[in-house]
């Protein structure tokens, strides 16, 4: 996970991609909002590190490295 968020973000709980929904440490896309529920998070939490990572740790363990498309790893 910290190749992730260190890759998506630079480390950055607060970033944004203009071009996309996706944003904090890992660039969750606004799709994926359900999941902070999932997690025990709200979505208004998104830009809280350790809520952004839950969220990512339940993608992964749902669909792997696909969302990332870590191809450089």
């Amino acid at each position: 996970m910290k190749k992730i968020v260190k890759r998506e973000s630079g480390n950055n709980p607060a970033a944004k991609n203009k071009n996309s929904t996706a944003s904090g440490c890992v660039q969750a896309l606004r799709m994926h909002d359900w999941r902070y529920a999932e997690v025990g998070c709200s979505a208004a939490q998104k830009f809280q590190a350790a809520c952004n990572v839950k969220v990512a740790d339940h993608l992964y363990r749902e669909q792997g490295w696909r969302p990332w498309k870590l191809t450089d790893y």
